[in-house]
């Protein structure tokens, strides 16, 4: 992928600290709101809702950059290039390669960090579902939602100014750590890491987003099923 972009790693940290911030402030204001109509409404419609605002608003700030600040499209972030079914499988690969990668880091940053190591929230509503049907709001962040929108802004727009700026392999592994750092998780950030430098090359591979996207949810769906698996309520 040899695509010049004309917006700056300035305009893609900032960027991502108007998400970041935005989201805080909507979450804030929304989900009492949602909690107050729905009488205490479940936590699997307030990270529904929060990944739908987050996915919502990553769109609106590329938006406003792409098509409002310097007069591109969509297309400049990768959705174009090959047809979808000359890359699908070669993603669904490379996502069951990026979970073993991400899966087997984990497991070693595990032991050699001390501690207990609490579950991600999203980790424990999977593993507390006690019905199937309680598993579609997870599947559908784990799987569309959360790859659309992570994949779109941390490799189509911040990794695509980072390797421009800094050059390819400086900028695989600067998204790759802001990457895993988003996550708000210290021993998970060297395994997101990772994960997210193989996106990013996935991405150069196939010069086309919807790579990485498909990757990205094949990640998250193998890791939603090992979770189903370890669970015992259903």
């Amino acid at each position: 992928m040899d695509r010049k972009v004309p917006w700056t790693v300035l305009d893609s940290i900032v960027g991502l600290f108007v998400i970041f911030g935005a989201s805080f402030l909507l979450g804030g204001l929304v989900i009492p709101l949602l909690n107050s109509f729905a009488s205490g409404a479940d936590i699997k419609l307030q990270l529904l809702l929060g990944s739908i605002i987050q996915t919502g608003l990553i769109f609106l700030v590329l938006y406003y950059y792409l098509v409002v600040k310097y007069a591109v499209s969509f297309t400049s972030i990768g959705f174009q290039g090959k047809p979808l079914k000359d890359v699908f499988w070669v993603a669904v690969r490379w996502g069951t390669g990026i979970f073993i990668i991400v899966f087997v880091s984990g497991m070693i940053m595990e032991r050699f960090v001390p501690g207990p190591h609490e579950l991600q929230p999203f980790a424990q509503l999977v593993l507390d579902a006690n019905s199937w049907t309680g598993l579609i709001i997870p599947f559908l962040i784990a799987v569309v939602i959360a790859p659309l929108g992570e994949e779109v802004f941390f490799r189509g727009f911040l990794y695509a100014a980072l390797k421009q700026r800094f050059g390819m392999k400086v900028g695989l592994i600067a998204a790759g750590l802001i990457f895993g750092a988003m996550h708000f998780d210290l021993i998970r950030l060297l395994p997101l890491g990772l994960g997210g430098i193989g996106l990013a090359l996935l991405y150069e591979k196939t010069d086309t987003i919807f790579a990485p996207i498909i990757a990205h949810g094949t990640w998250n769906g193998i890791m939603l099923i090992l979770l189903i698996a370890s669970s015992n309520s259903l």
